[in-house]
């Protein structure tokens, strides 16, 4: 089934992709993104090749390109940046980047401050949700959306790539993620498989404030201010070092003096959150494209904890949330279409939502775990139950013309139990679909076009990962 992971972020955009049994891979592009008409040509009037074009409404646009290649429009640096034309030009050119036109689960995030309220997130699914002309000529259909708080998906990204054999973060620790983004510091916290919400927040002193910060340093000494946008190319092409008045400049000593000034600022949020619910936590997990420029900061606010950060910090985000979307296909939520229980190991369906509202939004505010526990507990006492009155015959389920499933009769074991008290587990066929191909003139997508972009990472979820969906509910 095709997973999507998606990371529309202020500096770039960040995409995970693939079969949820084959594995992913990525891609990375700047996130700049503005009408078509902003654009200008090559010199032999062709177009451009590291373009991406795509529909916004019926309005042509260009993404996956510098902020500061647009004449004429001005960069999202806001908290409305979701509901950005930009934001919706980004979101279709990662549809055409996957190469994609049915697509099983899309994950994507939010800033946690966002994520804490419930119809931003309803609004982000619904708007994601569904069929999207993103070119003239394709059409991407999205059947299902999960839209989390941004660090889970680096945890998840970490915890993918740790050695289960000597694993960097115990399974019984207090994690705390912390994502370093262009326009919000976010982080985490994560107890008893929980996220505590009264312990996560977000900062506006983030990468971009660095960025700018570095820039009046160094105005300072050389006369001049260099653009945001210009030490962000020289992150991407790997550079140390900037054109200033026709100078080139060592930017790295500006980087570090505002990056220091600014980490104790985001430091000191942290560390107030954590005071709300008395948490201390035993690890921090650093993930995001600003990882190293608040990491010395972090790790003077917590001395005697362990820092710790995934490979390629700048895709975690991303990698994470496909192995999101990967567990959600692998360990699905019972709880769909309304409220129904249906899952393989029932006879039939089980609604509880209409019969019983307040039952149901209690389970669905209780986690995955604890929830599973307690229906287990119910089970068994339902069971008891029937055990000890041999006299009175159980009451026998309506069950539809065609079963789920065909199980055999039971057997009892080493006590006297009713035979449909009991069922022993029968094997399921599972039934291949075969996947639409798409015709041989299909437009391709740009992006795969030019292998520097992409990265092959197949993956299989392991076991920690599995549990940690499952408690987490997500």
């Amino acid at each position: 089934m095709n997973v999507i992971g998606l990371d529309i972020g202020y500096s770039n955009l960040k995409l995970a992709f693939g079969d949820s049994a084959e594995g992913m891979k990525t891609a990375i592009r700047p996130a700049g993104a503005a009408p078509a008409d902003r654009f200008g040509s090559r010199f032999d009037g062709k177009a451009q090749d590291d373009f991406l074009h795509v529909l916004v409404g019926e309005e042509p646009f260009v993404a996956g390109v510098s902020s500061d290649q647009a004449a004429m429009w001005e960069r999202s640096l806001h908290a409305e940046y979701a509901n950005s034309p930009s934001y919706k030009a980004l979101f279709h050119a990662g549809l055409l980047m996957s190469g994609m036109t049915d697509v099983d689960v899309l994950v994507t995030g939010l800033p946690v401050h966002q994520y804490k309220d419930e119809s931003l997130r309803a609004a982000l699914e619904k708007k994601f949700v569904g069929k999207h002309r993103i070119t003239p000529k394709r059409t991407v259909e999205i059947a299902k959306v999960k839209v989390v708080a941004q660090p889970i998906g680096g945890l998840f990204d970490m915890i993918d790539q740790d050695d289960e054999a000597k694993p960097q973060i115990d399974d019984d620790a207090r994690i705390l993620v912390i994502d370093p983004g262009f326009f919000s510091n976010d982080w985490v916290l994560i107890a008893d498989g929980q996220l505590q919400m009264r312990s996560s927040g977000t900062s506006l002193h983030a990468s971009s404030v660095v960025l700018e910060q570095a820039g009046i340093l160094l105005a300072e000494e050389h006369g001049v201010k260099p653009t945001v946008e210009s030490f962000e190319k020289a992150f991407r092409e790997g550079k140390n070092s900037i054109l200033v008045a026709g100078q080139r400049v060592d930017i790295s000593p500006y980087i570090e003096q505002a990056s220091k000034s600014l980490a104790s600022i985001t430091t000191t949020s942290i560390l107030t959150s954590l005071r709300a619910e008395k948490m201390s936590p035993d690890v921090i997990v650093l993930v995001g494209g600003g990882t190293e420029f608040f990491r010395e900061g972090i790790q003077e606010a917590f001395p005697r904890l362990q820092v710790v950060s995934p490979k390629q910090p700048v895709l975690s985000i991303a990698r994470g949330y496909w192995l999101l979307g990967q567990a959600a296909i692998c360990a699905p939520d019972p709880f769909v279409d309304g409220g129904a229980i249906k899952t393989p190991f029932l006879q039939f369906p089980v609604v509880l939502n209409e019969a019983y509202p307040d039952l149901f939004h209690v389970l669905r505010d209780t986690p995955a775990r604890l929830r599973a526990e307690r229906l287990r507990s119910l089970a068994l006492l339902g069971l008891h139950a029937v055990t000890l009155s041999p006299g009175n015959p159980p009451v026998q389920p309506v069950r539809p013309a065609k079963p789920l499933l065909e199980l055999p009769e039971a057997k009892p074991t080493t006590r006297a139990v009713p035979e449909n008290a009991s069922p022993t587990a029968a094997k399921v066929q599972l039934v291949k679909t075969e996947k639409t191909l798409q015709p041989e003139n299909a437009e391709a997508p740009a992006l795969i076009e030019h292998p520097d972009d992409t990265e092959d990472a197949p993956r299989k979820m392991n076991s920690r990962l599995a549990r940690l969906a499952r408690t987490l509910g997500t």
